[in-house]
């Protein structure tokens, strides 16, 4: 099935979905929908009258200021949506492997190194060990049968370096991601603004076409007259 592209009816923040009937791009934000809903459905109590308050020293009586309401969540940034897509491509990171070949870059806690001969091999280890490598549980070393005895080993990167390269990932992941916020919602006002002058345009032709059909009756009516009035006044 296709992916359809539609926008979160709760933070407005656009997502691929294989069905139309998604409302929701996370399951933060259709917890938050259920939590509104409930609110919206919930007995209504009596709204209190507003309290009044004296000020010290003097008779005048006064209304407390209404509570401000509050700013619209479409298409601002959901922290809880946002965190789930750094999680993820963190956790992707610690399980791929750093690959630098042109059209297939790929950024990874693991690196692959191949080494000619057992002793190179030995000797790299010792020597990426000592830097800060560890050894990988998941992909332990291979050694590829041939003339050159190839050993093919992955190692972890340092820690320093993991935690430098995964800041890097939560930071683009959140500027990816804020540019995209923006992308739809300046899309969004220009599909407005479009709807809008359109509905001004058909306002416009309509009061238009009205003034003409107002002005062809009148002049019709005038000449009608006229024409009456030089037969002899005859209705």
């Amino acid at each position: 099935m296709a992916l359809v592209f539609q926008h979160c009816e709760t933070c407005g923040t656009r997502y691929a979905s294989r069905t139309v009937r998604s409302k929701h791009c996370s399951q933060a934000c259709r917890q938050r929908a259920c939590r509104a809903a409930k609110q919206v459905n919930a007995v209504p109590v009596t709204p209190a009258t507003p309290q009044l308050t004296k000020n010290e020293g003097s008779n005048t009586m006064s209304k407390q200021t209404p509570e401000t309401p509050k700013q619209s969540q479409l298409f601002q940034p959901d922290p809880e949506h946002l965190k789930m897509l750094q999680d993820f491509a963190v956790e992707r990171y610690k399980q791929d492997i750093q690959c630098d070949i042109e059209g297939r870059e790929c950024i990874g806690a693991l690196e692959q190194f191949d080494i000619e001969h057992l002793h190179c091999a030995l000797d790299k280890y010792h020597e990426l060990v000592s830097a800060g490598y560890t050894p990988s549980d998941k992909y332990l070393p291979v050694s590829v049968p041939g003339p050159f005895a190839l050993i093919i080993m992955y190692l972890l990167k340092p820690e320093e370096v993991q935690e430098a390269e995964i800041s890097a990932i939560r930071a683009n992941i959140e500027a990816a991601y804020l540019e995209q916020l923006s992308t739809d919602k300046n899309l969004a006002i220009e599909k407005e603004i479009e709807s809008q002058l359109a509905s001004e345009r058909r306002k416009v032709q309509q009061a238009k076409l009205e003034s003409e059909a107002k002005a062809e009756q009148a002049m019709r009516d005038r000449v009608r007259a006229e024409v009456l009035a030089a037969l002899g006044g005859g209705q």
